[in-house]
């Protein structure tokens, strides 16, 4: 079974007892996002230090979430917390291969879509991304063999 958690307002404790009771009820890996519920719209700090207190005390594999903004920032954030691994949402929206990326500066946009990237930099990235969903599209057809096995093929109605 697989969980996912905001902490609580700045309440270790109350963050930890959460992550140790869904552990005992069978859960075998937790994420965990650094912000509390009222942060829901992306804002204020993410709390790295109660993510890595949780691992800490817990014996499943435990996924970091919260404002990951670029590849370097998922491995720095490793490496403090003890994380197993980084979850992100926001930041691959608007960069898909965020993952993939070496660059120290991550492509970000605000809530209105402008972006650190000049307009000639945004055009050629979409493109190229574009050209990759195509071909991904073209290998990997609706109702395919090679994502739904032949008796789980849904009718084309």
């Amino acid at each position: 079974m697989f969980c996912k958690i905001r902490i609580y307002k700045d309440d270790l404790e109350r963050s930890l007892t959460l992550a140790q009771n869904l552990e005992q009820a069978g859960c075998q890996v937790l994420a965990v996002h650094g912000r509390y519920r009222e942060q829901r719209q992306h804002t204020g700090a993410v709390n790295w230090v109660i993510i890595r207190e949780i691992v800490k005390h817990l014996s499943i594999p435990v996924i970091g979430n919260g404002g990951i903004i670029s590849k370097k920032d998922a491995d720095e954030k490793i490496d403090f917390s003890g994380c197993v691994a980084m979850m992100s949402a926001t930041t691959l929206l608007t960069n898909p291969r965020m993952f993939q990326s070496q660059l120290d500066t991550p492509v970000t946009t605000d809530m209105e879509g402008n972006s650190n990237k000049n307009e000639n930099e945004n055009f050629l990235m979409a493109f190229d991304y574009a050209r990759e969903y195509l071909k991904l599209a073209e290998e990997f057809p609706p109702f395919s063999p090679k994502i739904l096995p032949p008796n789980k093929v849904l009718s084309e109605k």
